[in-house]
């Protein structure tokens, strides 16, 4: 074998190293950029279905429904997600 195919080989590998190298990078880049928007988006989603909850009168969904944000559970009773509601949740049993 030649020394220029070796050299060329040699290159090529390092090339495809540095590629892989760059979109593993880039994509961890992608998802730290992605998380907040993607969280915020579903804090608004679990929101609009608890302002739902309570202007549908939907005492069940709204005092015993659990929603995921991120990594924890909550209630729309939670008031993190600032909503007020008229609906008493200290007489729903929740099964």
């Amino acid at each position: 074998m030649a020394i220029s195919t070796v050299i060329i080989i040699v290159i090529s590998i390092a090339v495809l190293i540095g590629l892989l190298i760059l979109v593993k990078n880039g994509f961890l880049s992608f998802e730290k950029g992605i998380n907040p928007i993607l969280k915020s988006s579903s804090t608004g989603a679990v929101r609009e279905a608890c302002n739902i909850a309570c202007t549908a009168s939907d005492s069940n969904t709204f005092c015993c429904s659990n929603f995921t944000i991120g990594d924890r559970e909550v209630l729309c009773t939670d008031k993190t997600l600032g909503i007020s509601c008229d609906l008493d949740c200290n007489a729903r049993v929740c099964a």
